[in-house]
């Protein structure tokens, strides 16, 4: 095992496969996710980032993914019409059509991972190409078990990896949407994946510790990289440029962003809240929510009526970078019950934008985790809007303090979060498995 540094020598990777010595080889690698880009948040990001940075070393990449559909949960409509092949940045970009739910239950969700991962073998077999390490995107985790399991039918297979953005399992569990037994199945489907693949990264060690202690994966089998720093290098205007750009020069008091997904695991039902209580006490702040989801609609009509609530589309790359700098406080939100299922994407926007954050979440949840090594910001209660409230106000008079808190967030991007440092370790996995011979590791464990 070895462990990466940048060159400060502060924040590492884990990185259990040794690189291969001497000139680096061309490999041919096959990503498999339901997420892709042109969407703009979420898994997609990181997905496309890692494909085209490959890419762009060399590699032949190729990607089987769907159809842009996230977090709006409706499909774009120049994707409406069929299976699509093409080759953007250097990436073979392979969609198959799958349905998108309108409301995403978890059985309408399953449906529409399961029709991804039938009809991705069947784009798998039809391409007849040969591979050298295939990756696994989870979620979906139900695709990815499908996909899985077609090659390792196979004789001569591509080693496979798996990329776990959330754990399935624990998510069953923390948020609470499923019965015990269907969350006892997830699990048991979950831990078969795990074992099933011949290596496994994750985003952050408290799920590697996790995968390990609690679902047998051998840590000689495991990876961690850490999710990276997608934004621009350094805040490119001032708040106040920032606010005129968008319009927001207009509000007076606080202004408080939350960008991302409008869903069930972000309990944005606590930032409305929060806006009553600024109301009741007289606090002059504007709540901005940015993105999409399949609560927007609920939590909009929720706040229907109140004046320092503004929901906004989700924004391109250099809208979306204002808002983020022209923001006072950035809100993060979690469930009460969230531990150890996800770890928020937005956060290394958040870290990158020269704004302070408030976190509503649990103090042992892997969010508080992150927020206390990086010193962004305030760590809060969720469900508890005064708190949410007074956090930000101590956040926007305390300008010295707010100063201090985004330093300290840009300092653990470049310490923790580098891109060069993720895709180093990225590379070195991806090596690892190209250079294996599957049937000697399936054989060995």
């Amino acid at each position: 095992m070895r462990t990466v540094t940048n060159r400060a020598g502060e924040g590492s990777f884990t990185d259990n496969a040794e690189p291969q010595s001497g000139a680096q080889k061309i490999r041919s690698i096959l990503f498999v996710g339901l997420n892709y880009k042109p969407e703009p948040t979420g898994i997609a990001v990181y997905t496309t980032d890692a494909a085209e940075g490959l890419a762009a070393l060399g590699h032949r990449v190729t990607v089987i993914t769907g159809y842009p559909h996230y977090p709006q949960w409706h499909m774009d409509r120049p994707y409406l019409f069929g299976r699509r092949d093409e080759r953007v940045h250097g990436v073979r970009v392979i969609r198959v059509k799958h349905p998108v739910p309108g409301r995403p239950t978890l059985l309408h969700r399953a449906f529409m991972e399961v029709v991804f991962g039938v009809r991705s073998v069947r784009a798998i077999a039809s391409a007849r190409d040969n591979y050298d390490a295939v990756i696994c995107v989870s979620p979906a985790l139900l695709a990815s078990a499908i996909v899985v399991a077609w090659f390792r039918r196979r004789r001569h297979r591509p080693a496979v990896g798996l990329w776990v953005q959330d754990l399935y399992s624990r998510a069953a569990v923390e948020t609470g949407g499923v019965a015990v037994r269907a969350a006892a199945w997830v699990f048991a489907l979950e831990l078969r994946l795990l074992h099933a693949v011949d290596s496994v990264a994750v985003i952050h060690q408290r799920f590697s510790t996790h995968v390990v202690d609690a679902m047998g994966v051998p840590m000689r089998r495991t990876t961690t990289i850490r999710n990276w720093c997608h934004s621009a290098p350094r805040p490119e205007m001032t708040r106040t440029e920032a606010r005129a750009s968008l319009g927001w020069d207009q509000w007076q008091g606080a202004i408080a962003v939350h960008a991302g997904n409008m869903g069930v695991k972000q309990n944005l039902d606590a930032i409305v809240d929060a806006a009553r209580e600024a109301t009741r006490i007289g606090a002059d702040i504007t709540f901005v929510l940015i993105g999409d989801g399949n609560q927007r609609t609920r939590l909009e009509n929720s706040a229907r009526g109140m004046k320092n609530v503004v929901f906004m589309d989700p924004m391109g790359e250099s809208d979306f970078r204002a808002a983020l700098r022209g923001a006072d406080v950035l809100l993060v939100s979690e469930l009460q019950s969230l531990r150890e299922m996800s770890l928020p994407s937005k956060l290394t926007s958040y870290f990158q934008s020269g704004t302070p954050v408030v976190a509503a979440t649990p103090s042992d949840s892997i969010t508080a985790s992150e927020m206390a090594e990086s010193g962004a910001g305030l760590r809060v209660e969720p469900d508890a809007p005064l708190a949410i409230v007074e956090a930000i106000r101590h956040l926007a008079d305390d300008t010295e303090f707010a100063k201090r808190c985004a330093e300290a967030a840009m300092r653990h991007v470049d310490h923790v979060l580098g891109r060069d440092t993720a895709m180093t370790v990225l590379q070195h996995w991806i090596e690892s498995l190209a250079g294996r011979d599957a049937s000697v590791v399936a054989a060995a464990r």
